[in-house]
């Protein structure tokens, strides 16, 4: 039986982790012993395994802790000005001729205002998934 070499490649984190049957591990197996780059890529672990522990240093830990925070509070300080250019346009104005619009009057800075919102939501999206990536 002649089985793809991606396969078994993807096939070998369920063979490292014991999860497989004695069929599919005989004919991982049989790859193992005809491929030498397959076994390389066996015994030099390069397939990760998530239970794999991170051993980590303290310094490596606060360095983590410090950029996560920082980039939390890039991501607080986006949204909050994000929020009032979003806003701005939507503002009004009282005086003697009553109350009006910002948009209305001022429909450039109103357009500016909207545009440059809409940057910074992307910006501010962009960093939320950088930092669910994080998790």
């Amino acid at each position: 039986m002649d089985i793809p070499r991606h396969l078994i490649i993807d096939l070998l984190p369920s063979y490292l982790a014991d999860e497989i049957s004695d069929s599919t591990r005989s004919v991982i197996e049989q790859a193992l012993q005809q491929d030498d780059e397959l076994r390389t890529l066996l015994n030099k672990n390069v397939i990760l395994d998530d239970d794999v522990p991170i051993n980590l240093t303290k310094d490596d830990e606060m360095k983590s802790f410090q950029r996560t925070k920082q980039l939390m509070n890039q991501q607080s300080l986006l949204m909050a000005v994000a929020f009032f250019l979003t806003l701005l346009p939507l503002s009004i104005r009282g005086g003697s001729e009553g109350i009006r619009w910002a948009w209305a009057e001022q429909p450039i800075v109103a357009g500016v205002s909207l545009v440059a919102a809409a940057i910074l939501w992307i910006v501010y999206i962009s960093l939320s998934r950088q930092l669910s990536r994080l998790d």
